[in-house]
């Protein structure tokens, strides 16, 4: 994977930092549900948001969020989605419609490098070592608002 320029990484932070504080788009129940996760573990946005504000931007992202947390009681994590109407998905994880956006939800041990034995992952840096492709190997940590990588 290419490491990301310091002014590239800098840009993306901010860019993520701009899309959980803003609110254009009702971004802001956005940022009330990852305020929420955070207090059932520490969370990270993955995929196709830190992909897309990466190459595009904040003015053209309209897809779901997808998010990693590794919950301090995955029992309790469960009944908080259950709580908030969640779906399980068919990976495993948890799919949420709020008004305005649609977000997926996977407890860490229940991602799909976990479940499947292709990596062991401790913590949610080691996501980095199980994505399928290199820009989905940038996470951004919410409870830190830092970039992790690889």
């Amino acid at each position: 994977m290419t490491v990301p320029r310091a002014d590239t990484k800098r840009k993306l932070k901010r860019d993520l930092l701009y899309f959980f504080m803003s609110p254009w788009r009702n971004r802001e129940e956005v940022h009330a549900f990852a305020d929420g996760l955070l207090h059932l573990g520490p969370t990270v946005v993955i995929g196709g948001l830190v992909r897309d504000l990466l190459l595009s931007g904040n003015r053209s992202f309209a897809s779901d969020i997808d998010f990693v947390l590794h919950p301090e009681s995955l029992p309790e994590f469960e009944r908080s989605m259950l709580r908030m109407g969640a779906k399980t998905n068919r990976f495993g994880g948890f799919s949420l419609l709020l008004p305005n956006w649609k977000v997926e939800v996977w407890p860490l041990e229940r991602t799909w490098a976990a479940v499947n034995g292709l990596v062991s992952l401790n913590g949610l840096s080691d996501l980095t070592k199980a994505t399928f492709f290199n820009w989905d190997a940038i996470l951004y940590d919410l409870s830190e608002r830092e970039l992790v990588s690889d």
